[in-house]
C-alpha cells in the first residue's frame, strides 16, 4: 500500500511539474525543471528545456545566465 501511495504521489507531482513547462520566464526554475526531468528519465522534456536555456544563455567565451532580481522595498 505504501508503494501505491508513493507512486500516486509521484505521478501527481510529475503532472504538476509538466504543466509548469509552458511558463519558461524564470531561468532558474527552468534549469531546475530540466534537472528534475533528467532524473525522472523524461528525455523529451529535458531536451526542450535545455534548448530553451541554450537560447537565453549569454555567451562570451563561456555560457552563463543572467538572473534579474527584483528588490523589495
Amino acid at each position: 500500500m505504501y508503494q501505491t501511495i508513493c507512486f500516486l504521489l509521484q505521478e501527481k507531482t510529475m503532472t504538476f511539474l509538466k504543466s509548469s513547462v509552458s511558463d519558461l520566464s524564470n531561468t532558474y526554475s527552468t534549469a531546475l525543471l530540466a534537472y528534475t526531468f533528467s532524473l525522472a528519465g523524461e528525455e523529451d522534456l529535458r531536451a526542450q528545456l535545455l534548448k530553451h536555456l541554450d537560447s537565453v544563455a549569454t555567451s562570451d567565451g563561456r555560457k552563463h545566465f543572467t538572473v534579474c532580481l527584483k528588490r523589495r522595498r
